[in-house]
């Protein structure tokens, strides 16, 4: 009996539905959208960066404008930065960059094609902890570019 009362009510819910004299809910057409309106417009290039470098046993830091394509030194460090991009003034400030970046055993030597880089990646200012330079006694990272102010005390 149960059945038969349970099997008559769903019966009746799925034919309410069918029978229904209400209107059906008009589908509009989506508004046309042009591939202009999707994308973000490209980050523009630039040639030079602004770096924080920082040895950790001697608490030396310093911030150093960097030019793209030559090859900088710090410590036993050398990295070099490839191609650096910002984002438009309307977006985020944003400044992200490839960097290569090598150690040298003797102070004086430039790496050569044969060494392997210790770092080889993208860099982004707002997100350091994205892509790091992971090495027990220096730390490089890229900065916005606020170039319109001093960097601040105890850089050099």
């Amino acid at each position: 009996m149960k059945s038969t009362l349970a099997l008559a009510c769903v019966v009746a819910f799925l034919t309410q539905g069918a029978l229904s004299t209400e209107p059906e809910a008009e589908v509009l057409p989506l508004p046309e959208v042009t591939p202009d309106h999707l994308e973000a417009p490209p980050p523009l290039p630039i040639d030079s960066v602004r770096v924080r470098l920082l040895d950790k046993i001697s608490c030396q830091f310093i911030h150093i404008v960097v030019q793209v394509g030559r090859l900088y030194a710090f410590g036993r460090l050398r990295f070099l930065i490839t191609h650096a991009f910002k984002n438009h003034p309307e977006d985020s400030q944003e400044v992200f960059a490839f960097l290569k970046v090598w150690e040298k055993a003797s102070p004086g030597e430039d790496p050569t094609p044969q060494d392997a880089p210790i770092f080889s990646g993208w860099m982004f200012a707002s997100s350091p902890p994205v892509a790091p330079l992971e090495h027990p006694v220096y730390d490089l990272r890229v900065e916005t570019e606020p170039f319109d102010r001093d960097p601040p005390k105890g850089s050099s």
